[in-house]
């Protein structure tokens, strides 16, 4: 059976079966909407249970392609815009022998990654078959027994994508045998897998998710900060890492309200540790005051967590500033000098690690203003640089990169 849809309010205008068309003696496959107001619409199919509809749009004929693009859910077409009067007489559906994914979800109670016999199944989770396009393709929802089964698939590139209740996070995957691990491992997003070759008639038995029950994703064991003169180093220490992908680096200064991201750094992947140590550093030291961190820990499922908040005091007063530009540079380097206090200002180049480069400026005595330099990068290779600004009491620092 076929439906028309109204595809501003998804109702079904009406709805038809597939016939001989008329005229001929065994044209099989016709079917027809009379009388359909203006508007936008699209046509849902009612699946053979043995096929699966094919690709959409693959031949170059518009009038022999198939229009399956499950644009508005599994099996639906494209939109389609009618004007009055309007006559459509090429808007095919192909199918062809179906393949089928299965096959289960456990609670993973003891966090090993693999189902042991003693672990119960989980109901209810959503599953979907999504193509290499992002679109899903078919989905269902896993029965009392934790078993599932995507059908109507054709022949293509699929992941399979978990979503369970709010109180499950995924267990570790591909840790054994692939009869009885997981194989979410998020390739493709929060649980998901791996993109996988599907082909017709094939009866994939074996594509199971491993749950945990929510708790912690890491343990914070400590967290500081400590200024390293052009840099402000925080450390912070984990233990209990489960589904981790990744922490976030927030800072906020003394006269901002929010917590800000200033970079990313990925969960550690050393499986022989349960305690893990982080560093990162901050060369963006332009501002007197407060500085206060915290760490966002953000699981593979998206949930989150946060450290405690540090603070770091920095006493550099805004007797100078500059810029540096272009950044990243590769040839030469522009720097203006913004002087607001009459004094002596030297600068040196550092590379990241802190070793003094051959480039030293000293500017002498400079009055309040604006002032100008251009300086070569020939004898500097591709890196990190800290630019030293000081005068008689006060010292700043500007992070660079050099390209070549």
């Amino acid at each position: 059976m076929s439906f028309l849809v109204n595809a501003n309010t998804h109702e079904i205008v009406e709805r038809t079966i597939t016939t001989a068309k008329p005229g001929t003696p065994s044209d099989d496959g016709y079917y027809v909407f009379p009388c359909v107001r203006p508007g936008n619409y699209y046509i849902r199919y009612d699946r053979p249970g043995h096929l699966a509809a094919s690709e959409a749009f693959q031949g170059s004929d518009r009038n022999k392609d198939s229009h399956v693009t499950h644009a508005f859910g599994p099996n639906s077409s494209e939109l389609l815009v009618l004007s009055s009067g309007q006559k459509v007489y090429n808007f095919h559906a192909g199918f062809q022998d179906k393949s089928t994914v299965g096959n289960f979800v456990w609670l993973d109670t003891n966090y090993n990654g693999v189902q042991d016999k003693s672990e119960k199944p989980v109901e209810g989770v959503k599953v979907m078959a999504i193509n290499a396009k992002g679109v899903i393709v078919s989905e269902s929802s896993t029965s009392e027994d934790g078993t599932y089964m995507l059908d109507g698939i054709a022949q293509g590139d699929y992941y399979i994508k978990f979503i369970p209740q709010k109180e499950y996070q995924f267990t570790k995957a591909n840790i054994g045998l692939d009869t009885y691990d997981s194989d979410v491992n998020g390739d493709q997003g929060i649980g998901t897998t791996a993109l996988m070759r599907v082909n017709t008639g094939d009866n994939l038995s074996n594509v199971d998710a491993g749950l945990v029950l929510s708790i912690l994703s890491v343990e914070w064991l400590d967290f500081n900060v400590v200024n390293n003169g052009y840099l402000n180093q925080l450390t912070w220490i984990t233990s209990n890492e489960i589904n981790n992908s990744h922490f976030v680096i927030e800072r906020r200064l003394e006269s901002e309200k929010n917590f800000r991201e200033i970079g990313i750094h990925d969960a550690s992947t050393d499986l022989s540790t349960n305690i893990h140590y982080y560093t990162y550093d901050d060369y963006e030291l332009n501002f007197v005051g407060n500085y206060y961190y915290r760490i966002k820990q953000v699981d593979k499922n998206g949930s989150v967590s946060y450290s405690k908040i540090v603070t770091i005091t920095m006493n550099h007063a805004e007797d100078f500033n500059c810029a540096i530009f272009p950044n990243p540079a590769q040839d030469e380097i522009n720097l203006d000098l913004f002087v607001m206090k009459d004094g002596y200002l030297e600068a040196t180049v550092f590379t990241a690690d802190g070793v003094r480069t051959n480039l030293t400026m000293d500017f002498g005595f400079k009055k309040a203003g604006l002032y100008k330099y251009n300086f070569s990068l020939n004898d500097f290779v591709q890196g990190q640089y800290i630019l030293q600004l000081k005068n008689e009491e006060n010292i700043l620092y500007k992070k660079f990169a050099i390209i070549k």
